[in-house]
């Protein structure tokens, strides 16, 4: 960290809404990665959060058969409890702490640890088996991102892993939206206090979500499609819909299409702000799982851009507080 970028004061919580660990892919797959993907950002450890100011992240197994496929011949659903074992293992090795509540996580805080939040993207490894939302909630799972790069018995994708607006099968016909599993799905999670992430959901399964869930859902790492044109930006309506569920919107880091530097995810911002309110508003890095990364951003030690580009862009010392993650913060 710079003397230019230190930790973040806020008074509140500063949460990660969507991150991975630093292990994704199994090692060699991981280095092969990076040498034919040079320009990638470096994977970040958890051991650096807390001396940039981060006090919680959700950290992310990846349960689609995109990352899951790396681990054959284990199955996908054991690929993703061995992912779930090595964030846990690199949390407690970095000096974390693994928490489910919003009381464990500021007792984190409060011993100076930044908390870790387990989480899965890509429900699909729960295959048709809703009995599994027991097994990972009793391994401390509190976040499910119920779609990822693949359609699947839940619901449909906006964007897959090429970057087409559809997923394969709706490509072939399949109707966009939640599917009858999927709405069980939607009550079981609801059930277990399991927080529903409708990020990579097209519009048509994230309304599904939103009108049949009865707590607040998170679009975990998003924008503003009003503001540019990509499939993984979402519409006013359903930006709207999730914040009608008391939910929350994380703006996400990636650069590109439209969201070039700290100045234009602050634009994305100020539109959901004025649409919903600002107290429906957090960050979702994806810290580890996104091949670029806003202007000048180099990790969690560049948080203060973010914060002058909020504050450049009108937001109150309170309203930017509440985007750093004192409006999650009520949702764990």
């Amino acid at each position: 960290m710079n003397e230019s970028q230190s930790a973040p004061s806020t008074g509140q919580l500063v949460i990660d809404t969507h991150a991975h660990g630093s292990h994704l892919l199994p090692g060699p797959f991981n280095a092969i990665h990076h040498l034919i993907a040079p320009n990638w950002p470096t994977d970040v450890g958890f051991g650096a959060l807390r001396a940039a100011g981060v006090d919680a992240l959700v950290a992310t197994a990846v349960g689609d058969r995109l990352v899951t496929r790396f681990a054959w011949p284990v199955s996908p659903w054991r690929a993703v409890l061995r992912q779930l074992e090595l964030i846990r293992s690199e949390a407690i090795a970095s000096g974390c702490e693994l928490a489910t509540t919003r009381a464990e996580i500021e007792a984190a805080v409060e011993r100076g640890r930044t908390a870790v939040i387990l989480g899965i993207e890509g429900g699909d490894t729960l295959a048709e088996d809703l009995g599994r939302v027991d097994v990972i909630y009793d391994l401390g799972v509190r976040v499910l991102g119920i779609m990822h790069f693949a359609d699947s018995p839940f619901g449909t994708i906006c964007m897959n892993f090429r970057g087409a607006d559809a997923g394969e099968e709706v490509a072939a016909g399949r109707a966009r939206g939640l599917t009858e599993l999927g709405g069980r799905l939607v009550d079981t999670l609801n059930e277990r206090g399991i927080l529903i992430d409708v990020a990579h959901a097209d519009p048509e399964t994230i309304d599904g979500i939103c009108s049949r869930t009865t707590r607040p859902v998170i679009a975990s790492h998003t924008g503003a499609r009003a503001l540019a044109d990509f499939p993984r930006y979402l519409p006013d309506a359903t930006l709207t819909a999730i914040a009608a569920t008391g939910g929350a919107i994380g703006l996400m880091l990636y650069r590109g299409h439209g969201m070039e530097t700290p100045d234009d995810f602050a634009r994305h911002t100020v539109h959901i702000a004025d649409l919903v309110g600002p107290e429906h508003l957090c960050i979702g890095t994806d810290m580890n799982g996104v091949p670029a990364l806003l202007e000048g951003y180099e990790g969690p030690q560049s948080i203060p851009l973010l914060i002058d580009a909020l504050d450049r862009a009108g937001f109150s010392a309170a309203d930017i507080a509440g985007v750093l993650g004192g409006n999650v913060a009520r949702l764990l």
